[in-house]
């Protein structure tokens, strides 16, 4: 229980010092002088997620319902409708299994793997996806804050390689 900046448990009352970061629960512990601690409760959680080829398997990727939290651990991203994406144009808001929307960040498709990251506007909670060459920094769309990788896909010979991805045990692709 907390009041104020004092954190209360078990009848004894510790003066807290310090203000967890976006994504942190406050835990007690009697080992420390200041007996306060912030666990990174969902820093590496994602359920559902899996992806799959699309309607058009050469070019379309399915991203069905799930959530993850954000690569820095502060903002968490759902998506409640699957998602469907076509490689082989530019990335554009939305997009549907039935009717798939543009999804590649930037340039003109290739042969090459490419990366899947959810993507979110903080601004106005739209959560979506894109399809990358890079595994560690996207071309994000304008306003477009927050992003988490969450898988890839190969595409040899003018075609997406046929693939199924399956959720694990306790989360992850």
């Amino acid at each position: 229980k907390t009041a104020g900046n004092t954190v209360v448990a078990n009848g004894s009352a510790w003066t807290a010092k310090a203000v967890g970061a976006a994504g942190t629960v406050p835990m007690v512990r009697a080992a420390e002088t200041d007996k306060l601690a912030y666990v990174a409760a969902l820093g590496k959680v994602i359920y559902g997620l899996t992806y799959d080829n699309g309607t058009d398997a050469t070019n379309d990727i399915n991203i069905n319902t799930g959530g993850a939290m954000d690569a820095t651990g502060a903002y968490w991203m759902t998506v409640a409708t699957a998602l469907g994406k076509q490689l082989d144009a530019a990335w554009t808001v939305g997009g549907t299994t039935s009717v798939p929307l543009g999804g590649l960040d930037t340039g003109s498709i290739g042969n090459s793997d490419y990366y899947i990251w959810l993507i979110a506007r903080s601004d106005t909670g739209v959560v979506d996806a894109l399809f990358s060459l890079s595994s560690t920094a996207p071309t994000m769309p304008a306003s477009y804050d927050f992003k988490r990788l969450i898988g890839w896909f190969k595409r040899v010979g003018a075609t997406i390689v046929a693939f199924t991805t399956y959720e694990t045990e306790g989360g992850g692709i």
